[in-house]
């Protein structure tokens, strides 16, 4: 299959899955959705950096905000109340996690590479933005949420 029919295949996917399934929602968001805010946060984060002369890999920060959630095309979105709900559950989740990660990106690439860059998606400075965007995602939709 070609890369533009997988693509497809994924960002479909990551739209059709949303998120805050335990979650009334007057305006429901999807995974790709969620993806496209914490790209554009991210983005947002390291330009701010930047003025205060603290410089980011922009395609390494953008490259791991895309994929950042990339298992969820597998998994759904797995609520915080679940996936945490004991170290025994949040370790089996995690390994769901990879898996899941892992058979998407092997789809996407199959080098690994792809995968690698995954795992690694919230680790250094760039990761530490995604973290940090991720977060402020949910800040995003609770005051989405009340405005509507």
């Amino acid at each position: 299959m070609k890369l533009v029919s997988k693509m497809n295949k994924i960002a479909r996917e990551m739209s059709t899955i949303d998120r805050y399934s335990q979650t009334r929602l007057i305006n429901p968001e999807s995974v790709l959705e969620h993806t496209g805010f914490v790209c554009f946060c991210s983005l947002m984060i390291a330009r701010e950096l930047e003025k205060c002369g603290e410089y980011l890999n922009i395609g390494e920060l953008l490259t791991k905000a895309t994929i950042h959630d990339i298992e969820e095309t597998i998994t759904g979105d797995i609520s915080c109340p679940t996936k945490y709900y004991n170290s025994s559950v949040t370790r089996e989740i995690k390994q769901v996690e990879k898996d899941a990660a892992r058979d998407v990106c092997s789809y996407l690439d199959g080098s690994g590479e792809l995968y690698r860059e995954w795992e690694h998606s919230k680790d250094d400075k760039e990761g530490f933005i995604v973290a940090l965007a991720d977060k402020l995602a949910v800040v995003y939709k609770v005051q989405q949420e009340v405005e509507f």
